[in-house]
């Protein structure tokens, strides 16, 4: 080995050994005292950069968190407002239902009083018939009583119901009108 015996793996200050730091060559500080100022140096300059790092973290983490609750807002507005389409959709579908029942339930009552009056006049014209049929069924009773009177009268040997038989033969014959 040309460099004293030490493996190539030893030496610190050759290039070239995979995964390991390489540290710088040149002569070790004497000073403790130099040591401990670039030290501080080196922590101070790292605490710098975490707090740059932190900061700049904490301000992303808040972009992050504001555009996010301006998306949530805004995600919640357009929901509400479809709701609210929804609704007033709805809404009108229900009124026009209300409005339609409303229609139907006028025609069928309108219609219910057309049927009642229609009925109550054929039934009043049924009455009058009625009341025509009884007088004309009175006055047809009242002729064939006197009819029959009169025929008691003049045959006088006939019973009664002969006489009746007879002129309901005679009315029931065609031509013949009560």
């Amino acid at each position: 080995m040309a460099n004293g015996g030490r493996s190539r793996h030893g030496d610190p200050t050759e290039e070239g050994v995979v995964g390991e730091p390489r540290l710088a060559e040149g002569p070790a500080p004497a000073d403790p005292h130099a040591v401990g100022e670039e030290v501080a140096a080196v922590l101070k300059s790292a605490q710098e950069a975490a707090a740059t790092i932190r900061r700049t973290a904490q301000e992303e983490a808040m972009r992050i968190r504001a555009a996010a609750e301006a998306f949530v807002e805004q995600r919640s507005k357009e929901t509400q407002r479809e709701v609210a389409h929804l609704l007033g959709k709805a809404e009108a579908r229900l009124a026009g239902a209300d409005a339609e029942v409303g229609r139907k339930l006028r025609q069928a009552d309108q219609e219910a009083r057309e049927r009642l009056d229609n009925l109550e006049a054929a039934a009043a014209r049924y009455e009058e018939w009625i009341e025509n049929m009884v007088e004309v069924f009175r006055g047809a009773t009242s002729n064939l009583e006197d009819l029959l009177r009169s025929r008691l009268g003049e045959s006088g040997t006939r019973d009664r119901d002969e006489a009746q038989e007879d002129v309901l033969r005679q009315r029931a014959a065609p031509g013949n009108r009560f």
